[in-house]
């Protein structure tokens, strides 16, 4: 596609927040610091489940920024993402989260680059871990992205490319209203996969499937706060098993997987397999002197496989 400068878009900045008061407060303040572009129409906020005190907090921006409050009952995220999708009225959206810091020259850096490739593409730039206390670097390989930052390596000292497919962070992406509406907004049936940002994920894969490009934006950098509680190895090994449990779940309540995979006690035999020779290579890690490397494998292995198995079991049970 052609990337001469098109025409100037309206732009503006959508966040779903619950329960975080303090860290939009810091959000909003970043905005507020930002080189706004001529064509930035407003920070698009709302609250969903239960009411924290947000509104006030918006309010006190009212004079420093253009900013819309709004509530959603529903406390899922992509619930809050289409009440906003269908009262904003701007060209570009940029999502973010209500725990990121914006850099100073974030939203310059997408207005550049979106009037610049115009519609049939969406954007993302890096996310830096803004730590409260840096993770452990034996096991920091082995976290999200979300928690260890995302940046793509640049070449030529290029400020944007094309580098489709890629799927960005939730905290720091952007996409063409018309493009997410045409793709039917965001898919209010994941509930449980929530929390792995899957709601931004499955839309950004729709919006590649519809044949838009990926954009990487260079200088469109924000800082997403992670507090110390997701950088140790319980949370870690307590967040692989809630995301294979909620897998196994699934697997199970389709029927079609399920009357393919030979069942015992309740879960696949192939699974239980898997399950028994983590455990024993667990164990000779340990008499061995495996390297700390293959022992945080092995351990996360023997979660996920745990987490599958009992969330395929419930699911089993229930589509009895």
């Amino acid at each position: 596609m052609s990337t001469n400068r098109k025409e100037e878009y309206t732009i503006a900045v959508a966040i779903a927040t619950h329960n975080r008061k303090q860290l939009l407060q810091r959000t909003l303040e970043s905005i507020a610091q930002e080189k706004l572009p001529v064509c930035f129409k407003g920070v698009w906020v709302v609250e969903n489940g239960e009411k924290c005190g947000v509104r006030a907090i918006c309010e006190s921006f009212s004079k420093m920024i253009p900013i819309i409050y709004a509530y959603e009952k529903n406390a899922l995220k992509a619930a809050a993402l289409n009440r906003i999708m269908s009262n904003i009225n701007v060209d570009f959206i940029v999502f973010t989260d209500d725990d990121v810091r914006f850099s100073g020259r974030t939203l310059a850096a997408y207005d550049d680059v979106i009037n610049k490739y115009g519609k049939g593409h969406f954007f993302g730039g890096p996310v830096l871990p803004d730590y409260e206390r840096r993770p452990d670097p034996r096991f920091a390989p082995f976290l999200p992205a979300s928690v260890r930052g995302f940046k793509l390596f640049v070449k030529d000292n290029k400020k944007d490319f094309i580098i489709t497919p890629q799927i960005f962070l939730g905290a720091n992406w952007g996409a063409f209203t018309e493009d997410i509406k045409f793709n039917t907004g965001f898919n209010v049936l994941i509930q449980e996969r929530e929390m792995w940002g899957h709601v931004e994920t499955e839309m950004e894969e729709k919006l590649i499937k519809a044949g838009c490009d990926s954009v990487y934006i260079v200088d469109a950098l924000v800082y997403h706060y992670v507090p110390k509680g997701r950088c140790s190895f319980k949370w870690l090994t307590l967040r692989k098993y809630r995301q294979h449990h909620v897998l196994g779940k699934q697997k199970a309540l389709d029927r079609a997987s399920r009357n393919k995979a030979v069942i015992l006690f309740g879960c696949p035999r192939w699974m239980i397999r898997m399950l028994m020779e983590t455990i024993f290579a667990i164990i000779g890690d340990y008499i061995f002197f495996k390297s700390d490397k293959k022992k945080i494998k092995d351990i996360l292995d023997y979660y996920k496989y745990k987490g599958f198995i009992h969330g395929f079991r419930k699911g089993f049970l229930k589509g009895k």
